[in-house]
């Protein structure tokens, strides 16, 4: 390696940050270019923090003169080659698709001045090779760009595409750009683009968008050939409240004041408690509140976003409704969602209690109840309360009992022994034949005998034997 330049970091300023990060900047560069020389354009940098200092070196082989050293002719040939070799980098940038490496490399052939170009003259061979790249001069006056201006010119179009921050185009948009001595404006087409015509390689443009007198949306941009530019156009849109009050009902006629961008405007909510703010900007503050007399109250914070619903929150005086005295219906329904007659059930209504049973289409009405009553219902077997149901009262609404019916239920078969006269006939003996059991029953002292748990559908035999003679 040959040393190019040791040089005292004075009257400079290092784009990357600290001149502490010019080594690594130098390796990020062979890392992006690992199969060709585009680099070789930048000399190494070696930084010797005690001394504040820096060591340039290139491994170019040849004699390295200094371009003020240089001849007229021998300057032109540092510019031309120059020339060739920035655009063989930025060519081999932008095949990588993307605008930040572009931008990096644009800030890497950044140099003080002149000084910091050194011709390597080779055997026959010419190269340059730049010292102090990546430093702009920090003496006020000095501006970037110093190759730009001593490479040769190139104008360019800038085309743009205008999008909103969510990534819809954004057509009829008016955006301001100021590069060179230009100050124009222009408004995003159909596609939702906009394009400058014969724009200087490697110029600055500042572009923006304008809210009354203030710039907003400030965005800046290096010019390059073959650049692909995205403008984000700031969003503007109808926001709008929906007046609520403490049971999420719309509320016409309720006054609010919104303030925002530094003025206020009183709007009355309309018949269906809506309130509509037109053109606010996407991400502005708004702030909403009520007056009583002079005092502020009500207030309400909000930031205006697309597709959102504000709801802005009243309260109101709720007169008492009046509430009736109703008859509460229910049907009474088994698993299978069919009516069952004969079912026993007891209400309770604050404390009070009353016993009805299901008619013959499963219907149960209790009568004379207060309208938002809480009622339950509930069974009782076998001296236990069981299935417990809660209902409300409420109007023309009819209710359902629940009951589950035991997948194989009995009965209790009762029979009645008379005599040919038709006279019950007491303490007769019975003998009954049912499921391949026998039993013997005795009438009670009104004729009547009785067989428990019998299976729906059985058949049952019964012979009536006589009168069991009393000791």
């Amino acid at each position: 390696m040959a040393v190019v330049e040791h040089k005292k970091v004075e009257n400079v300023r290092y784009i990357f940050g600290s001149p502490s990060t010019v080594k690594s900047r130098y390796n990020q560069v062979k890392r992006t270019f690992p199969e060709g020389k585009e680099y070789s354009i930048f000399a190494e940098p070696v930084f010797v923090e005690d001394t504040n200092t820096i060591i340039w070196s290139t491994d170019l082989k040849g004699s390295i003169i200094n371009f003020s050293k240089l001849s007229p002719t021998d300057q032109a040939i540092a510019k031309r080659l120059l020339t060739n070799s920035i655009q063989t980098l930025l060519n081999a940038a932008k095949d990588f698709d993307t605008t930040e490496l572009t931008d990096f490399i644009y800030n890497c052939i950044e140099i003080p001045s002149m000084n910091n170009v050194y011709l390597v003259r080779g055997a026959g061979q010419d190269s340059v090779v730049l010292s102090q790249w990546g430093f702009v001069s920090d003496v006020p006056g000095m501006e970037k760009g110093l190759l730009a201006r001593i490479v040769n010119v190139k104008r360019v179009p800038m085309l743009f595409n205008v999008i909103f921050e969510d990534k819809e185009p954004a057509k009829n948009q008016k955006f301001y750009f100021e590069y060179e001595d230009n100050h124009v404006s222009h408004f995003s087409d159909a596609d939702a683009k906009i394009q400058l015509e014969e724009v200087k390689v490697d110029d600055q443009v500042k572009t923006y968008q304008k809210e009354g007198e203030t710039i907003i949306g400030l965005q800046n941009f290096t010019c390059y050939e073959g650049g692909r530019y995205t403008l984000v156009a700031v969003r503007y849109i109808d926001m709008v409240f929906t007046v609520l009050d403490q049971f999420d009902r719309t509320v016409a006629g309720q006054p609010f004041i919104f303030d925002y961008q530094g003025k206020q405007n009183s709007i009355i909510s309309n018949n269906e408690g809506k309130i509509t703010l037109p053109n606010i900007r996407v991400g502005l503050d708004v702030l909403a509140y009520q007056k009583n007399g002079e005092a502020v109250s009500n207030e309400h914070k909000f930031i205006c976003e697309k597709g959102k619903d504000n709801i802005l929150r009243v309260t109101v005086e709720e007169v008492a409704p009046v509430l009736l005295d109703l008859d509460m219906p229910f049907v009474v329904l088994n698993q299978e969602d069919k009516p069952v007659q004969g079912q026993i059930f007891t209400f309770d209504v604050n404390g009070k209690q009353t016993t009805l049973t299901s008619d013959a289409q499963g219907r149960i009405t209790l009568r004379q109840v207060k309208e938002k009553s809480s009622v339950i219902a509930f069974q009782t077997k076998e001296g236990n309360r069981v299935n417990d149901q809660n209902f409300i009262c409420e109007k023309d609404k009819e209710n359902i009992l629940r009951v589950v019916q035991e997948a194989n239920p009995t009965f209790n078969m009762r029979f009645k022994v008379i005599d040919p006269k038709g006279n019950t006939v007491p303490n007769a003996q019975v003998k009954v034949q049912y499921a391949g059991k026998t039993a013997n029953l005795v009438t009670d002292d009104e004729g009547y005998a009785v067989l428990e748990n019998v299976t729906p559908k059985t058949e049952v035999k019964v012979m009536a034997i006589g009168e069991i003679k009393k000791k």
